[in-house]
């Protein structure tokens, strides 16, 4: 989003035609839904419309697997644009409404509820570089990909009680 505030429209837009199609296909081979993209950032669920046993872990081992990509294209920026980017990601696990949602002219496939809210509010939270999953999630992780870090619970808006958060240490 920064990027945006020093590079020509233009080059944004080249920018994310880089970065989508590495991110989705990322998703797609962990066998996750591209839900939307939102400005320069996606929204990817795992579980719906098809789910597995394992959709808490896919979504982790793509959420890696996206910080790694990320460094690599960011290497590339850094010499052509002379900018680096970032992601943050958060990840939620739960109950969600999953189907098209909309009016006659225009419908969206969206999953709604709790769960969307807290992924979304996690994903706001985490720093640059971060990998943030709840409580929810990390009990679905039988086998973590990277080491896991308890962090103090959070406060996150449409929360009443902070939830408890976990750090993926992907870097280690």
């Amino acid at each position: 989003t920064e990027l945006s505030s020093v590079l020509r429209p233009r080059q944004v837009v080249e920018l994310l035609n880089e970065y989508f199609p590495v991110m989705s296909e990322i998703v797609f081979r962990h066998e996750g839904t591209l839900e939307k993209y939102i400005g320069d950032a996606l929204m990817a669920v795992w579980g719906a419309p098809f789910a597995h046993d394992d959709d808490a872990a896919r979504a982790v081992r793509a959420a890696v697997e996206m910080q790694r990509a990320v460094r690599e294209l960011s290497a590339r920026l850094q010499s052509t644009l002379g900018q680096s980017i970032a992601i943050h990601i958060g990840i939620n696990t739960g109950p969600v409404a999953a189907g098209n949602i909309g009016s006659p002219t225009y419908l969206q496939y969206a999953t709604v509820g709790d769960t969307t809210n807290v992924a979304a509010r996690l994903c706001g939270v985490a720093a640059a570089g971060e990998i943030l999953l709840s409580d929810l999630t990390r009990a679905q992780i039988h086998d973590p990909p990277c080491p896991l870090v308890s962090l103090p619970p959070i406060t996150v808006k449409g929360k009443r009680d902070p939830i408890a958060v976990t750090r993926l240490d992907w870097d280690s």
